[in-house]
């Protein structure tokens, strides 16, 4: 008999159980001007998650950030040739298998790859595995099995305790561990209720501005009392060219003053700016890699760099660390692998210091 230990992959891709909600207040258009009341929010999953232009934006820089990134292999301090690091899927490049793998990391917290392995029991090959299709299980031994659901739909079943595996069938990578979880956690999961909040400020906006069912001008009669019979074929006309398209052209002599909201008056600007900073929080980026403009800021030349190199060292070394430790798992006892960033570390300094330099430079009398 085995227990499944499905967490929060479950509920994200809808594989079992239904999704968890959260009650959170919104705004309703039942009213003018809007009111806040309480809604029940349902899980986020990926999917919905990436509907969200500044999610997509970070999920795809942190993944073709690392991507561009070339691995070594390190033997008693000197760098030696490994085929496996070099092109560890045979069906993909190396920029591909990483890409793919920090991918699945960012976006579900969790990264798997499948060993191939000679009769030696050395790591010939490696393949990345979706993760929306492994579920963890575990025997009345407390033997770990990953259960994998190919394209053709058969299921696999993987385990790295079995001695016959020589020395295991699947590499996990978790981004983070948390207690009482058998998965990662990624910055989706970890922080679902506020992109849930999000979405439903997303959602609420296109309905008021949409939906909401307010008039989109006032006409006043300016001139004379019209009666009952009068106003009612002109409501019927104004409600008919609503629907047709063809412009009012009313008898008498009346004056039509518009209500829509702009932009700004509506409050969507603020809000997207708002969720647009509260993404690059979540998944640790500076704004301006969101294309978002924070507010009270000048963004120069030289504090752009600055933001880029803190990117690098803060956000993107938790998934090297983490691909760099799955690597050396793998390789023979005593092979480490490491993840070149000297170089792209290096230039974005110079650039930064060069720049201070520059600024700080007295001006040259001769020149002026």
């Amino acid at each position: 008999m085995s227990t499944d230990k499905k967490g929060f992959l479950a509920r994200a891709f809808g594989t079992s159980q239904a999704r968890s909600t959260d009650i959170v207040p919104v705004p309703t258009t039942a009213t003018t001007p809007p009111t806040w009341t309480s809604v029940a929010v349902s899980y986020v999953s990926v999917d919905e998650a990436l509907s969200l232009p500044a999610v997509y934006r970070a999920v795809t820089t942190i993944s073709t950030t690392v991507s561009q990134l070339d691995m070594a292999v390190v033997r008693n301090g000197v760098e030696i040739d490994s085929a496996l690091v070099a092109r560890p899927d045979s069906n993909r490049s190396q920029s591909s298998f990483f890409k793919r793998t920090v991918h699945d990391l960012v976006t579900t917290g969790n990264a798997y790859w499948r060993l191939w392995r000679n009769s030696d029991g050395a790591v010939v090959n490696m393949e990345v595995l979706s993760p929306s299709r492994v579920l963890i299980r575990f025997d009345d031994n407390n033997t770990k099995f990953y259960e994998y659901t190919q394209d053709n739909g058969q299921r696999v079943t993987l385990t790295n305790n079995l001695p016959t595996t020589n020395g295991g069938q699947v590499e996990h990578i978790r981004l983070n561990e948390f207690d009482g979880y058998v998965e990662g956690r990624g910055p989706i999961q970890t922080c679902n209720k506020a992109i849930a909040s999000i979405l439903v400020q997303r959602d609420y906006y296109e309905r008021f501005l949409t939906d909401s069912k307010r008039p989109s001008g006032i006409y006043t009669v300016k001139s004379g009392e019209p009666d009952a019979e009068d106003l009612a074929q002109i409501k019927s006309q104004i409600v008919a060219n609503r629907t047709t398209g063809a412009p009012d052209v009313l008898p008498g002599d009346i004056d039509y003053k518009t209500v829509m909201f702009t932009a700004e008056e509506s409050g969507l600007i603020e809000m997207n700016k708002a969720a647009v900073q509260d993404v690059a929080r979540i998944f640790g980026l500076p704004a301006h890699l969101l294309l978002a403009a924070v507010e009270g800021s000048s963004m120069t030349y030289q504090n752009l760099q600055t933001a880029d190199l803190v990117f690098v060292r803060s956000t993107i070394e938790q998934y090297l660390t983490a691909i760099e430790d799955a690597m050396t798992n793998v390789l023979p006892r005593g092979q480490v692998a490491k993840f070149n960033t000297d170089n792209w570390i290096r230039a974005a300094a110079v650039l930064v210091n060069n720049t201070t330099q520059k600024e700080a430079a007295p001006a040259d009398p001769q020149a002026a």
